[in-house]
């Protein structure tokens, strides 16, 4: 493909007189000034061969017309039309030497002259051309623009080949070299629409811009060298979604990019703490873990040798907030170890029983540390994981920005922030692995600390999910499976589909166009007894029954594994329906197959990715969901997209505030038990203890969007499904599943289940927020006294709760708080009031300043 150069040159200075090499079009607009009755002509040279598409003129200025007249409608008409007072008539030869002329006359018809109007013709053939512009007449012709097809090259990155996982920075040559003559006005500002072609989706290609430069552009996974072809077109006035683009384009010759996969290392971080033996959660993050590697070995078979895994437990037998060295208790149980080796050696590894307390910041840094002895950065990608099921209450690096050595009895500094760990310099290498990796958090059940443990995982690109029940983790972590190496969970069904035999013993699931892989895992609990493994089988449409497909399973205690490595030698690239069957030791079928048991996914050449408009939220704001859908690189339309949203049920400040003002940790946790919880965790549990509750409320809500509907809806035809959820009215984590189905664009049928969790909090609403002031008398410093209460709420009425003090700052003029001037620490309420005894003198005016979670409270006069 050899892409045309457009090229507009000037004949002679200020004659007006163009040449116009190799462009489809031009528009040319110039500034008349005329005497009365004076004619000025616009003559215009094209290729005979050449098709006419549009030949207008219009007059734009200085009070811009509405009427755009068709030139060649006036060929053969003498009178021609009149419009605003210039009468246009147009002559057109017969082609001589191959070219047509075409003249247009603009001529002042009233007797009165004309000032400085102007005047843009435009011209359009069916195909790169050579044109001649040029002038002649009396009147005075200024120029203000002309401008041909822009130019369109790839300036970066150049031909080669490029990492998976790697960004890259596209970058266009200057659209307007050699193509404008004047300034362009801002409605044919240059607009640039990247796309590609070839056996692999590029999210989010094709996408549109108006600056020649997009940075970031991250290659997808892959099993195998994957050739690719990078265009841009560039368009005056701009692209859209539709690709309906601008009078002015063309599009460049494309780019042959090579992706290349790159070594994976992943480690799996598993809190091992005391509270991970209650209600199951070790034994369920023991199978999730085991599964999951299994998922990651057979994703990965044959890909790149250098691939490795490894997994971390912690827990601090020391029960304490500490200087550094880690508690001995954080331990290596796998180091980072060949796939192949790794999925046999989690048959029998033993991660330990749950013990101590909760080191959280202490756990990662031993995630990074095992991933720093596979040596410098180079060309890997890295990938964390980790799962805690409680607030941190212990160890020498904590997360979030409240330091808790004060607290601890500890000089200030003495614990560690996440960022210092990450830059000592006894490791060196901890913060280019966190640069160049992703981290995955999963939180299990309701104390955790879903804000912090989310914007932890979000800053780097990775993503927080959220388990409400320890049966819900290997789900989980497959979902932190998919997005991390970008496969795509298959929704597994009891039902069979349309037409095929019905078994409500086995699951189903399919594969859509062009899948190179599958991999699945099938969790044993609530199997039948004697099941010993599984049958996969292939619809075959052409015999109208099921075929067993050859794999090589491997089983544990917890789950099976297995995997199709070449979908497409099975398929033929076709979609496919696939069955599972689990069996007896002599391959006898036994039912049922519960579809939740089954954790299933595909590669992505029809892929769907999920975002929200914001990492994290506040009670108010509007929620909107996007889903973008992708077959190789062109957008599926027509898709059905549903959601399901699982929200909080009550709000966790409001709740907690319930329990009174001078809740201690004392008065609510056994002084025997070793992982004592920081207060606010406390407090959650003593609130489900008193209500009664397993887990906290949850809520399912129907026709969640603003326009009362589940579905997502595709307005711009761009293949991005969007709509808004407008009651975030609670805090607390939300979780998203969405359910995408439709035809891809050769046709077939496909199916995608994606899923996305974040958090929200409490927006104090300074309307809402209740300010009370209550004189002391007689006060021991023999000042005057006041006590102000802060309340905050959000505009709703929530409270925004207990513990929150770090997000609660105080500022005073003209007085003492009383905490400052008896020299203790400021004083913590239970109840979600926040609370200062103001001391000043008979003649001062204290003025309070108050910022709750972000928001600036009135200003409060101090008054006894």
């Amino acid at each position: 493909m050899n892409v045309p150069t457009p090229t507009l040159t000037e004949t002679a200075p200020n004659t007006n007189s163009y040449t116009i090499t190799e462009s489809k079009a031009f528009i040319a607009n110039h500034s008349l000034t005329l005497n009365d009755f004076d004619i000025q002509d616009f003559i215009i040279t094209y290729p005979a061969t050449a098709t006419v598409d549009t030949l207008t003129l219009q007059r734009t200025g200085p009070v811009p017309s509405s009427v755009v007249i068709n030139l060649p409608s006036l060929v053969g008409l003498p009178e021609g039309v009149v419009v605003d007072g210039f009468r246009i008539t147009v002559d057109e030869t017969p082609p001589s030497g191959g070219r047509i002329t075409f003249t247009v006359h603009i001529a002042e018809d009233t007797g009165g002259g004309a000032l400085l109007q102007d005047w843009e013709l435009r011209a359009k053939v069916d195909g790169p051309a050579d044109w001649t512009l040029s002038t002649g007449g009396p009147g005075a012709v200024t120029r203000n623009f002309v401008a041909c097809d822009p130019r369109a090259v790839v300036a970066a990155p150049v031909a080669g080949a490029v990492l998976e996982s790697e960004n890259i920075t596209l970058t266009a040559a200057n659209p307007q070299a050699g193509t404008v003559l004047g300034g362009l006005p801002a409605a044919l500002n240059p607009g640039f629409r990247w796309s590609h072609t070839g056996p692999i989706v590029i999210d989010p290609l094709p996408v549109d811009t108006d600056d020649d430069t997009f940075e970031d552009l991250a290659m997808p996974k892959v099993y195998r060298p994957v050739p690719i072809e990078l265009r841009v077109k560039t368009a005056f006035g701009g692209t859209d979604a539709n690709d309906t683009t601008g009078f002015l384009e063309t599009e460049s010759d494309p780019v042959d990019l090579e992706i290349r996969a790159r070594p994976q290392h992943i480690v799996l971080v598993l809190d091992r703490s005391g509270s991970m033996g209650l209600e199951g959660r070790w034994d369920s993050a023991v199978t999730a873990t085991r599964a999951l590697v299994h998922l990651f070995a057979n994703v990965r078979e044959g890909v790149n040798p250098n691939d490795r895994i490894g997994i971390v437990v912690f827990e601090d037998n020391t029960c304490a907030w500490h200087a550094l060295p880690p508690s001995s208790a954080i331990q290596t149980r796998m180091p980072m170890t060949e796939l192949p080796k790794a999925r046999n050696d989690i048959l029998t590894l033993d991660l330990g029983v749950p013990g101590t307390c909760t080191p959280i910041g202490d756990g990662l840094m031993a995630g990074y540390d095992l991933l720093a002895t596979g040596g410098p950065v180079g060309d890997k990608q890295y990938t964390i994981i980790e799962i805690t099921d409680g607030f941190q209450n212990a160890g020498g690096v904590f997360i979030g920005s409240v330091d808790p050595s004060a607290g601890a009895g500890l000089p200030p500094g003495t614990i560690q922030s996440v960022t210092q760990a990450l830059t000592d310099s006894a490791h060196p290498l901890r913060a280019d692995i966190h640069a160049a990796g992703r981290l995955f958090i999963i939180g299990l059940g309701v104390t955790v600390e879903s804000d912090l443990l989310n914007e932890l995982a979000t800053d780097t690109g990775g993503q927080f999910g959220s388990a409400a029940q320890p049966s819900q983790l290997a789900g989980e972590f497959g979902n932190m499976l998919a997005f991390s190496q970008e496969i795509t969970h298959q929704q597994a069904s009891n039902t069979a589909p349309p037409g095929l035999p019905v078994d409500a013993n086995r699951a189903y699931f399919s594969t859509a166009t062009g899948a190179e892989r599958l991999v699945f895992a099938v969790l044993r609990g609530g199997l039948p007894a004697g099941e010993v493994g599984l049958i996969l089988e292939r619809w075959n449409p052409a015999t109208s029954a099921f075929d067993a497909e050859p794999m090589d399973p491997i089983s544990s205690s917890t789950h099976h594994a297995g995997s199709v490595v070449d979908v497409i030698g099975s398929t033929g690239g076709a979609p496919a329906i696939w069955r599972l069957t689990s069996v007896d030791i002599n391959g006898t079928p036994l039912g049922p197959l519960p579809a939740a048991n089954v954790l299933a996914y595909e590669d992505l050449r029809v892929k769907g990715t999920v975002a929200l408009n914001q990492p994290a939220f506040l009670t108010g704001d509007d929620m909107t969901v996007t889903v973008r859908l992708r077959h190789d690189g062109s957008p599926i339309l027509g898709a059905t997209v549903r959601a399901e949203l699982d929200a909080p049920g009550e709000s966790l400040g409001e709740a907690l505030a319930g329990l009174g003002p001078n809740v201690s940790i004392k008065d609510l946790v056994d002084p025997k038990r070793r992982d004592v919880p920081p207060l606010q965790a406390a407090m959650i549990e003593d609130v489900m203890r008193r209500r009664g509750w397993k887990t906290w409320p949850r809520t399912r809500p129907t026709g969640v969007f603003v326009d009362g509907t589940n579905l997502l809806h595709d307005p711009d035809g761009d293949g991005n499904y969007s709509n808004t959820f407008a009651q975030v009215f609670d805090e607390g984590v939300y979780r998203w599943t969405l359910f995408a189905d439709g035809q891809d664009t050769q046709g077939h049928p496909f199916d995608r289940q994606l899923a996305i969790t974040t958090v929200a909090g409490i927006k104090v609403d300074a309307r809402a927020t209740r300010i009370r002031q209550e004189r002391i008398h007689n006060h021991p410093s023999k000042l005057r006294a006041v006590r102000v209460t802060i309340t905050p709420k959000d505009g709703r009425g929530k409270l925004f709760g207990p513990n929150k003090d770090h997000l609660v700052y105080w500022a005073l003029e003209d007085g003492t708080f009383e905490h400052v001037h008896n020299q203790v620490p400021a004083p913590v309420f239970t109840d979600g009031t926040y609370r200062r005894v103001i001391l000043f003198r008979h003649h001062d005016r204290p003025t309070l300043r108050v910022l709750a979670n972000g928001t600036l409270l009135p200003k409060i006069r101090v008054q006894d």
